[in-house]
């Protein structure tokens, strides 16, 4: 989903000139809709992740197979948050481009391709 100022009213944190299209190391956290506890519980110091969060785990390693100018560095899903960190090795053109199909927007493709939603 595409940002929408009149339907979203939250502060950006978004370097203001940076293409987050470009090729490079990003650090990313998503998190669940009003920090909602869906993905585990923390047992004994340790992640456990449950159903949801096996689905996240899996499509976070998804995007690496999906984009061949994607790799994935550390990554961990907590509870209601994942926090990673995601390269970028190129633009997705010249044959580098997603399995899919994808129209070459590097970043954009993998954040669109990142859905657990199903919508």
């Amino acid at each position: 989903m595409r940002y929408d100022p009149e339907r979203h009213h939250r502060r950006s944190i978004r370097l203001k000139d940076c293409d987050y299209t470009r090729m490079g190391a990003y650090f990313v956290t998503l998190c669940t809709q009003g920090r909602v506890c869906l993905f585990g519980e923390i047992v004994a110091g340790e992640m456990r992740l449950n159903e949801y969060g096996e689905i996240v785990a899996e499509s976070w390693r998804w995007l690496a197979t999906q984009y061949d100018y994607v790799e994935l560095d550390e990554w961990v899903v907590m509870p209601n948050h994942l926090h990673g960190i995601i390269v970028i090795t190129g633009d997705g053109r010249n044959g580098s481009g997603g399995t899919d199909g994808s129209d070459g927007r590097g970043g954009d493709d993998v954040a669109d391709g990142f859905d657990v939603t199903g919508g």
